[in-house]
């Protein structure tokens, strides 16, 4: 029944976000586990740049929320690779010695993220622009097209984080937040 009316409430942009939940554990103990972020941030460009060529062209509705779904476990991939990526990165040399910055971590992630919330606020217009002029689909190519660039460049420029010195479990995660309840704001 509450899947029933979160559906009802959020449609299929709601069953996206309703795979972050459990993909995001799940992306997230495998990278630990495989103790690499790179090749799952690539799945995550890869993956959600296909689901975006597909949507436009689904038959029905209930093909759409499928795609939806599945798009969203590829873009949980993305919102938690990069983060960590630029985390381990920020004490290393890149290629162009760009994340030399081990003592401004904060200030990397914020950069980050005023990145994704300049592309989130103009997608939508853009977004509205390419599909009053090209027709719906377009949008969406256009999305497949950036993020299978940005996973080439990734693949090509972006070094892989070395292997974390411990994988921290599900469990050993909640136990932090039981003796460090301040970790539950944000």
């Amino acid at each position: 029944a509450s899947l029933r009316r979160f559906q009802r409430l959020h449609g299929p942009a709601g069953l996206e976000f309703a795979a972050y939940i459990p993909f995001a554990f799940i992306w997230g103990a495998l990278s630990d586990r495989r103790g690499s972020r790179k090749p799952f941030l690539l799945m995550g460009l890869v993956g959600q740049g296909v689901m975006y060529a597909i949507i436009p062209f689904v038959p029905n509705i209930w093909a759409l929320y499928a795609a939806r779904f599945i798009e969203g476990i590829f873009a949980t991939a993305l919102a938690f690779s990069p983060d960590g990526q630029l985390l381990a990165a920020s004490g290393e040399a890149g290629r162009a010695g760009l994340w030399r910055v081990a003592n401004r971590r904060g200030m990397t992630l914020g950069v980050f993220t005023m990145g994704m919330l300049l592309g989130n606020a103009a997608g939508a217009p853009l977004g509205g622009q390419l599909s009053d002029r090209l027709g719906y689909a377009a949008p969406f190519l256009a999305g497949t097209a950036v993020l299978l660039v940005v996973a080439a460049l990734v693949a090509l420029f972006v070094r892989d984080t070395s292997g974390l010195a411990h994988a921290y479990s599900f469990r050993d995660a909640m136990a932090v937040l039981r003796t460090s309840p301040r970790l539950y704001v944000p």
